[in-house]
C-alpha cells in the first residue's frame, strides 16, 4: 500500500520518459492530487509511447475503486494500463501478451496472487 499528498501511484509516483514493460501493482493507493492505480502523474504525455506491453493495477470495491491507471497528465486514460480484480490477478489469461514462457510464472511463494519473476 502507498499513500501521499500528490503524485501517488501504485508503481510510479511521477513518471518521466522511461521504458516500462509488463508491470503491475496490487496495493491500495491513496492521495489527494494526481493519484493513479499504477502511475500518479506524468508531465510529458508519452506514457503510452514508452510502455511496451500492458500494465495492470488492482481495482476492487474498497481498493482503488475510484482510480484510473494514470492519475494526471497524458492525453486522457492510458491505453496501456488496465484494472484487474483480485481473481483476475490470479488468472494467467488476464495478462495479455505477457511472456510466461521465460519471464513470468505463478508461485506458491506469493500464494498465487499475481505473477512473479521466474
Amino acid at each position: 500500500d502507498v499513500s501521499g499528498d500528490s503524485g501517488v501511484g501504485g508503481l510510479i509516483g511521477q513518471y518521466g520518459a522511461i521504458s516500462i514493460r509488463e508491470c503491475y501493482s496490487t496495493g491500495a493507493v491513496k492521495g489527494n492530487v494526481a493519484v493513479g492505480g499504477l502511475v500518479g502523474e506524468t508531465h510529458d504525455n508519452r506514457f503510452d509511447q514508452y510502455c511496451t506491453g500492458l500494465c495492470y493495477y488492482l481495482r476492487e470495491p474498497g481498493i482503488n475503486d475510484g482510480l484510473e491507471g494514470l492519475g494526471k497528465g497524458g492525453d486522457g486514460p492510458s491505453k496501456k494500463i488496465a484494472p484487474l480484480s483480485r481473481s483476475q490477478m490470479k488468472d494467467k489469461a488476464s495478462f495479455e501478451d505477457w511472456e510466461f514462457e521465460h519471464i513470468w510464472t505463478y508461485s506458491a511463494s506469493n500464494n498465487y496472487e499475481a505473477p512473479v519473476f521466474q
